[in-house]
């Protein structure tokens, strides 16, 4: 029995002691891997990647399938090292399997750490085009960021969700985040946060056509960067600003800020910033038909470029270089340096070599070689991408346009006008919408002008004021007591004056900002009213008129069918009808409203036209409005065709060519 006992102490003893090896063992390999991973660590933040990589390698030999905290360290070091060298796919796979963890409970330092890798693995989904797993992953991140109070990490977050939706053009959206992103970037004292999503805000209302909103963003961004004093983010910052006054064709003052930044990037030596900034200068005073400093400009730039051997921007250089011989009839010129840009933009740069063969087409076409001018242009639209702009497709159709009517091929010319009016008219509204731009903008300087006159004015006064004070003072001195009385009064008087100056100033400051705020809500809120009113009330009447219409076709259906009893009623109800329709009591309210918005506007049409009809001139108000030919059709019950027949015989009847436009030709009359 004895025997047979210690028989069975051998193995428990035995067991024991493994179990403690392996309880060591495993303790060991936990220190290892944990010590791996702040190795990974470190040398991410020295961007030594790929030795980072070697470290990762080690975690994963060390890894326990079996412990949460160790998979979600190992796969977002995994995860960040993909993403750090722009392996995405491979980083959506590391980051994805922690989705599995977002809902569980640890530590702050591990939650923090976890929501960190899902908001990267938004990142990672943007970046291969998945965006709604992209949105999710956000979302997912942002509700472990609120849990934990982490304002900082929220921050990050809506600012990438920002970036999502300006992907996917939701611009609404886009401000929406980065408003968020804002509000907690303010939470977590986040300075240059605050800035940069300001500034990405104005960039996003550039993008929408929303200039004048854009340079408030734009100040907004500039005033937090120069109350850190960050001058790189301040140039970068003028440098938008720059681009928005020449939205608004304030080129001057774009020069202004351009060369300021052309200071700065001296200073620090960088040769890409400067090539830039050359290339932007250049374009400017091509605008302005500065044709001298803009070659310094554009062959400084050229010569940067080329000692980097940046592809795009000698792109953008030898194409500029282009318009500027051009420019000044050095054909052969201008010719030889667009095909260096198309020879170095075929392949890479679509909308560039699609730019560079409407140069060359348009020079062609100057040069009489009309047949060359159509085969260039052709070649261009069949380069043009998505990114090409309205007024660069217009420009090519108007090349064709042009060369066709000179080879006295009237078809081809028409079939090209017909594109290039279509392209007009859809850049009509945009056209419209910036010069209203650059209307409230000059209104603004106005008003800033006259803000700064009036308190110069007001420092002039009080700089008299002063001025007397010291003649009092002077005058004083005759005696003690004569002295003192007028030193003292001087004094109070003077005071009082300063007193009112600054009370003036004030109150004139608040008038003027109170008189300018109004005055844009209200001319605003009056012109929409207005034409909205017009519009609608053209297509109510038409509504109307139909629908009477339909009812009199019933009546007289019914009419044959009923007994005869019936059919003085119903004659009644068609006389009813008849009465009703509204053509004429319509046109004379449209009329009315018309003659509010535009006053005058039939009386000179009629002086300087006296043939026109009393058709001519509802043809006439309707397009000043701005309605397109299918909804003066519907107002006017007349087919489309038959619309565009009566257009082209106004334009007759006012001396216009066919490739004249009859719109622009009505905004004359304001």
């Amino acid at each position: 029995m004895k025997k047979g006992k210690a028989s069975l102490r051998v193995p428990y003893f035995i067991l024991t002691c493994l179990l403690a090896h392996m309880a060591i063992a495993q303790s060991q390999n936990e220190s290892a891997f944990f010590e791996a991973a702040n190795l990974a660590d470190s040398l991410f933040d020295e961007n030594q990647d790929s030795l980072a990589k070697i470290s990762i390698d080690r975690m994963g030999e060390l890894l326990n399938n079996q412990n949460e905290v160790e998979i979600i360290v190992y796969q977002k070091a995994l995860g960040d090292y993909f993403l750090g060298t722009s392996q995405y796919a491979e980083s959506v796979d590391a980051y994805e399997p922690l989705l599995q963890f977002a809902e569980n409970e640890y530590d702050s330092a591990l939650s923090l750490k976890l929501a960190r890798a899902i908001n990267d693995l938004g990142i990672a989904f943007m970046k291969v085009g998945q965006f709604k797993d992209a949105i999710r992953a956000h979302k997912v991140s942002q509700v472990i960021y609120d849990t934990y109070n982490e304002p900082q990490g929220g921050s990050y977050n809506y600012n990438n969700l920002a970036v999502i939706y300006k992907e996917l053009k939701k611009v609404d959206s886009a401000v929406y985040f980065h408003n968020k992103s804002i509000e907690y970037a303010i939470l977590a004292n986040d300075t240059i946060g605050i800035g940069f999503n300001q500034l990405n805000i104005g960039m996003l209302k550039i993008d929408n056509k929303e200039p004048i909103a854009a340079m408030d963003f734009f100040q907004k961004a500039l005033g937090v960067f120069e109350a850190i004093g960050n001058e790189r983010l301040i140039v970068a910052t003028k440098r938008r600003v720059g681009r928005t006054y020449s939205m608004l064709k304030d080129y001057e003052s774009a020069i202004q800020i351009q060369k300021e930044a052309l200071d700065y990037y001296s200073r620090k030596g960088s040769k890409n910033g400067l090539a830039r900034i050359h290339l932007d200068i250049g374009e400017l005073q091509l605008k302005l038909n500065q044709h001298d400093s803009a070659k310094y400009h554009l062959d400084k730039s050229i010569e940067l470029y080329t000692e980097q051997n940046y592809l795009k921007g000698l792109v953008n250089g030898y194409n500029l270089l282009g318009q500027y011989y051009r420019g000044i009839e050095n054909y052969s010129k201008a010719q030889e340096n667009y095909n260096l840009s198309l020879e170095l933009s075929v392949g890479k740069f679509l909308g560039m070599e699609a730019n560079n063969l409407k140069g060359l087409a348009g020079i062609s076409l100057r040069q009489n070689d009309y047949q060359g001018a159509i085969a260039l242009a052709k070649e261009s639209l069949n380069k043009i991408d998505n990114s090409a702009s309205l007024t660069n497709l217009a420009g090519t159709y108007d090349i064709l346009y042009s060369a066709y009517k000179k080879l006295g091929n009237e078809s081809e010319a028409l079939k090209y006008l017909e594109l290039l009016n279509e392209q007009k008219e859809l850049t009509f509204g945009e056209d419209q919408s910036l010069e209203i731009a650059r209307i409230e903008y000059r209104n603004r300087l106005e008003r800033e002008r006259a803000i700064e006159e009036e308190q110069q004015r007001l420092k002039d006064l009080a700089y008299e004021q002063e001025l007397a004070q010291e003649r009092w003072i002077k005058l004083s001195a005759v005696t003690v007591s004569v002295l003192i009385a007028l030193i003292s009064i001087s004094l109070y008087r003077g005071n009082q004056i300063k007193k009112s100056a600054n009370v003036q100033l004030s109150e004139k400051n608040e008038k003027l900002k109170e008189l300018r705020s109004r005055e844009s809500k209200a001319a605003e809120e009056v012109i929409q009213s207005k034409e909205r009113e017009l519009a609608t009330m053209a297509m109510a009447s038409h509504e109307k008129n139909s629908v009477l219409n339909d009812l009199n076709q019933k009546i007289s259906f019914l009419e044959n069918r009923m007994s005869d009893e019936l059919k003085p009623s119903l004659k009644e109800m068609r006389k009813t009808i008849k009465n009703s329709y509204s053509l004429d009591n319509s046109w004379d309210s449209f009329l009315h409203k018309f003659e509010d918005v535009h006053p005058q506007f039939f009386d000179r049409l009629k002086d300087e036209n006296p043939v026109l009809t009393n058709e001519d001139l509802k043809l006439s108000a309707y397009l000043k409005i701005g309605m397109s030919n299918k909804e003066i059709a519907n107002v006017t019950h007349l087919t489309l065709g038959s619309v565009k027949s009566k257009i082209n015989r106004l334009k007759k009847k006012l001396e216009m060519g066919p490739e004249d436009s009859l719109r622009d030709y009505m905004l004359k009359y304001a």
